[in-house]
């Protein structure tokens, strides 16, 4: 008798412990997966992209949660719901590629959905997507790269301090804002910023010419040639921002919905109920830690677009946001 109810205590622990991890969407399949069942799993991007506990849409547990829902058989499907105005160049590229590698590896449907904004690397970030979502009014587009540099030269003059560098090379101090930027580094960081913009365009390119495709001629898309796609696509890849209502006539996301409805598209792609249960992730602590978390987001985003923070600053963003 003991040890039976031994054994019924361990599988009532057993199941216990299967729900909780299918809650926090950490499960890794096998005993816990089978009792888990099928779930759509949802990945939160809100914030500014950055990699750290200080950012909002923190790569590193982007990351992780993306490795530990490609790992669980039971991950049917998986929404991203972006809201976030981007953020750093190399962290929006990490979770793109996370992105990517989970679409390709598991084969299975990848669906955006876009909140209150998606601009910029908010919007490179769901590029990988299937298919990309948003309301009507959603912001979005900001497709391009900034480099924020500050001049203190007049400020230095008024409290009578100056500075001075020994460099090794010519362009060591670029972007220093204690002297007027030469000809020679303004063309230098020119060349990088297009190159990185070329990076962004190259993401946008290959995700949306299917889609364009369709616009430009709905009867026989495929008689769009490339460099029809391509004066397209980069005749809105200037910077500006759309609502999701242009971006949807623009062919920079493929429909019009909320979450629940990219929710729904995705249990169809994937074959399955849309009413199967639901696991978002990452989620932010609630409560005291939670309005710290939300104050910290808050400062760095601040810090972001008054240059407050790094003097160099290299970013997918919405500005001046």
């Amino acid at each position: 008798m003991i040890v039976g109810l031994v054994l019924v205590f361990f599988l009532i622990t057993v199941v216990l412990v299967g729900v909780v991890a299918g809650t926090a969407g950490t499960a890794r399949g096998g005993m816990l997966g089978g009792l888990m069942g099928e779930r759509i799993a949802i990945l939160n991007v809100e914030g500014v992209i950055g990699e750290g506990p200080a950012f909002g849409a923190d790569t590193q547990k982007i990351v992780e949660q993306l490795k530990s829902w490609k790992r669980n058989e039971n991950i049917r499907a998986l929404v991203v719901r972006v809201n976030s105005g981007g953020g750093a160049v190399s962290a929006t590229q990490e979770v793109y590629a996370a992105l990517l590698e989970f679409k390709e590896e598991t084969g299975r449907p990848v669906v955006a959905s876009f909140g209150d904004s998606a601009a910029s690397g908010g919007y490179y970030a769901a590029l990988p997507a299937d298919e990309i979502y948003a309301n009507e009014g959603s912001l979005t587009g900001s497709i391009g790269v900034m480099l924020s540099l500050w001049d203190f030269q007049e400020l230095q003059s008024k409290i009578g301090i100056s500075a001075r560098s020994v460099k090794s090379g010519e362009f060591k101090d670029i972007g220093s804002g204690s002297r007027d930027m030469t000809e020679e580094e303004r063309e230098l960081l020119e060349e990088m910023v297009v190159d990185v913009f070329e990076q962004f365009y190259d993401a946008v390119y290959k995700a949306r010419t299917e889609r364009v495709r369709e616009i430009l001629n709905s009867e026989a898309p495929d008689t769009v040639t490339d460099e029809e796609v391509d004066e397209h696509l980069r005749a809105y890849s200037d910077g500006r921002i759309f609502s999701g209502r242009q971006a949807f006539e623009f062919g920079m996301i493929d429909g019009l919905g909320t979450l629940d409805d990219a929710v729904a598209r995705a249990a169809e792609l994937a074959g399955i109920d849309p009413e199967t249960r639901r696991v978002r992730a990452p989620v932010r602590p609630r409560g005291l830690f939670g309005t710290i978390g939300a104050l910290t987001n808050r400062v760095e985003s601040l810090a972001g677009s008054t240059g407050t923070g790094e003097s160099v600053r290299l970013e997918y963003r919405m500005g001046p946001f």
